[in-house]
């Protein structure tokens, strides 16, 4: 049996009709409590999915002992600027920090944030300014292509990000789109450190197992 208990974002919009939600998907407590928290971050519209890709990973986890906070957002909610893509990120990042930081979540550690696609570019976004106990990344796009597979939502051309894997990572894409990454290319499969790897498997039941695997391997 799963408990969840629901708790809305902070309000961030001056219209009722958009509101970031973080939802606390609590663990089985009929087996040990886990300490480390799970986060699994959607930017409404950025992902085929949405938090709904996630099910069956956030089920076995709560499971397995771990607590997820499950969060979307919506980018017609953030208050910052979004005239550019830059600027939308750094405005959604600041919400994302909001939620992840408070007192009401009742973890000190930070989380092991899960994303897909697009939203993707925001967790990333965020680990480059923020601590996270790890990062896991499914099917990554790069941010130079952000701009041109969406236009309507990345008004303008991104950088490549920056930030180095000095804490683990995980991806899960196909070997040919992790080479030609950046984090492929630059640090290869296991990284310089060995805190980079790519996952194989699907958002199943078997890519769990990989994921857990991969999380045990680390410490997580």
């Amino acid at each position: 049996m799963l408990h969840l208990s629901t708790r809305l974002g902070r309000p961030v919009a001056h219209s009722a009709r958009f509101l970031h939600t973080c939802t606390t998907l609590q663990p089985n407590p009929t087996v040990r409590n886990l300490a480390l928290p799970l986060a699994f971050l959607s930017v409404k519209g950025w992902d085929n999915k949405g938090l709904e890709g996630w099910n069956t990973w956030t089920r076995l986890f709560s499971q397995a002992g771990y607590a997820s906070l499950l969060i979307q957002l919506d980018p017609h909610s953030t208050t910052g600027p979004t005239h550019t893509s830059q600027a939308l990120l750094a405005s959604l990042e600041a919400d994302l920090h909001s939620l992840l930081t408070s007192p009401s979540q009742g973890s000190p550690f930070p989380p092991l944030l899960f994303s897909s696609s697009f939203s993707t570019l925001l967790s990333q976004t965020y680990v480059s300014s923020h601590p996270l106990s790890g990062l896991f990344l499914h099917t990554p796009p790069s941010p130079p292509s952000a701009h041109s597979l969406q236009p309507s939502i990345f008004k303008s051309e991104l950088k490549e990000f920056t930030y180095e894997p000095n804490f683990p990572i995980g991806v899960m894409d196909s070997m040919a789109q992790f080479e030609a990454s950046r984090l492929g290319s630059e640090f290869g499969e296991e990284g310089e450190d060995g805190w980079l790897a790519r996952v194989e498997g699907q958002r199943d039941e078997q890519g769990w197992e990989k994921a857990m695997e991969w999380m045990d391997e680390n410490g997580l």
